[in-house]
């Protein structure tokens, strides 16, 4: 099961929905019917919160281990797919892979950041000889 969450973008729903029409996320929810949240708002105050209705709903259908789950986000909505894996880590569950699109994590303040302290880890290997063109193995480790 793919879980999408988009970028960070207006309150409104029906601006929202125009802003985010043919991005990533709205590509890949159409492409391979994934279940998809809109992102938070330019405050993102909300980045967690959906990142709670997400795991919420990825346990609620049961399917944990029955098919392979990914976890796709854009902007915002990537901080919200990583902390997803964090907390489905911390039960016992894993991701079969991690789609971010220009992640970030912007929370409004320092303080509701659940994911500093050292929880997470990235690191970016070069798989392309040529300086021009791109490509590359970005890991992610979670502890």
């Amino acid at each position: 099961m793919l879980y999408i969450v988009d970028g960070t973008g207006d309150q409104d729903k029906d601006v929202y929905a125009r802003q985010m029409a043919g991005g990533f996320c709205d590509q890949m929810r159409k492409k391979f019917h994934g279940w998809y949240h809109r992102g938070p708002t330019l405050a993102g105050r909300e980045t967690y919160t959906i990142a709670n209705i997400v795991y919420g709903a990825i346990k609620k259908y049961g399917l944990l281990g029955k098919e392979p789950l990914f976890l796709a986000g854009h902007s915002r909505g990537g901080a919200a797919v990583i902390y997803v894996a964090w907390q489905l880590k911390k039960s016992g569950h894993s991701v079969d892979a991690l789609f971010l699109f220009d992640a970030v994590e912007r929370s409004a303040t320092r303080q509701n950041t659940p994911l500093r302290g050292g929880k997470i880890s990235i690191s970016y290997r070069r798989t392309s000889k040529s300086r021009t063109t791109p490509g590359g193995i970005l890991r992610l480790k979670i502890n």
